[in-house]
């Protein structure tokens, strides 16, 4: 996996705590061409800066990338965007991240594009600017930053600058899932589900989705697929793969313990009710479930 990949990827908490939204997916490294000499020293200063984060060599890649941004490097300065917004290696500060931002967008950089409509989104370093934040997030799509979907789709949810259109929100939603953001698909899967009495309420669809999300691992997924399998909603009830998302829920070592409770009362529910025979499928089936995903 590419060490701006990773960079990104371990850096999703941090981001999702800023904006309670679907923050980061991979670091988009593309370069921006000027001279052939001008560009293998860009290339060298950005290889010189992933290599020391990589190893936690904070100061050293700080430096690096800010030589690399100086440079002007768009995937550095998205990169050193990035650290000033968390504040890791350097003082925590929206005013550098979006400038840094800005520069990369202004580039074509993706990341830096979905950055900065992240921060015009959510008003952070900026006033809140739904207008250009949607613009940001289309060119970030067309430069094929997943993680922009994710943010659009939640703005066609609310009406953030758009009109209300589920349908939308869930086809980016999953346009993201896709890809592998399982937090996006259970997005989409919540959506589809709607509520009790909702005419535009597609369970079977959401069960897919709840289904797709569990299998990338995603804990809420899980504890979503065991109740509506356990309910027959969006497919007649399965009790066995009920208990199997359950076990899997109360098992799963990035669930919270909230969670895990609530994983663990529906198991033991179906415990009491189940003969020994579908208990003991339920748990061969989560057992075999967790080998592959090892």
């Amino acid at each position: 996996m590419p060490a701006g990949v990773r960079h990104a990827q371990e850096g999703i908490a941090g981001m999702a705590g800023r904006f309670n939204s679907i923050a980061a997916a991979a670091l988009a490294l593309a370069m921006g061409f000027q001279s052939l000499a001008a560009e293998r020293e860009a290339s060298e200063m950005r290889r010189m800066a992933t290599q020391a984060y990589d190893a936690g060599d904070i100061d050293t890649a700080v430096a690096a990338f800010g030589d690399c941004a100086r440079a002007g490097e768009a995937a550095c300065q998205s990169a050193l965007g990035y650290l000033f917004l968390v504040g890791e290696g350097v003082d925590q500060d929206d005013e550098q991240a979006f400038d840094l931002f800005r520069r990369a967008a202004e580039q074509g950089n993706a990341y830096g594009e979905f950055s900065l409509g992240t921060m015009y989104r959510h008003g952070v370093g900026v006033e809140r600017d739904f207008g250009k934040a949607r613009q940001l997030f289309l060119r970030a799509i067309d430069g094929g930053h997943a993680a922009a979907h994710a943010e659009l789709g939640e703005m066609h949810a609310a009406g953030e600058g758009v009109p209300v259109d589920r349908g939308l929100a869930i086809y980016h939603l999953i346009k993201a899932g896709s890809t592998g953001i399982p937090l996006a698909m259970f997005r989409a899967a919540y959506l589809a589900r709607g509520r009790d009495g909702d005419a535009e309420r597609l369970p079977e669809l959401a069960l897919e989705l709840f289904v797709a999300a569990a299998e990338m691992g995603f804990p809420p997924a899980m504890l979503a697929a065991g109740g509506m399998r356990r309910g027959g909603e969006g497919a007649p009830a399965d009790e066995i793969e009920a208990l199997k998302w359950y076990l899997l829920a109360a098992e799963h070592r990035d669930g919270d313990p909230e969670l895990r409770a609530f994983a663990r009362d529906g198991a033991r529910h179906l415990d009491a009710s189940l003969p020994a025979a579908a208990r003991e499928e339920a748990r061969a089936r989560a057992e075999a479930w967790m080998q592959a995903a090892r």
